[in-house]
């Protein structure tokens, strides 16, 4: 990558770049880089070059979770038997009341 980078001394710069993940070969082809420890090497114009090491790891594997559909208890499901229930009783004492 190329870009055009301020360096001043005793001040650290920092340059973001994105790697295709490939390891280097004398044809830029190489296999896909494995998780592991590897170098990457820098150098300023004219100046003194830095080798910095870093590890690559797995990607972790996404987490999925399920959404549950909630069931109706069975006593809402009960409750028009009750209502049933309820009016049956009223209508006997109505009759009971009533003679």
């Amino acid at each position: 990558p190329t870009k055009e980078v301020v360096i001043r001394r005793d001040t650290p710069a920092v340059v973001s770049m994105t790697w295709g993940g490939r390891r280097s070969d004398a044809d830029c082809a190489g296999d896909w880089a494995m998780p592991g420890y590897y170098h990457v090497l820098a150098a300023p114009y004219g100046g003194q070059p830095t080798d910095v090491q870093f590890r690559l790891r797995r990607p972790q594997a996404p987490v999925i979770t399920k959404t549950v559909k909630p069931k109706k208890p069975k006593t809402q499901a009960a409750k028009p038997k009750q209502k049933k229930q309820k009016q049956q009783r009223r209508n006997r004492t109505q009759r009971q009341r009533n003679g």
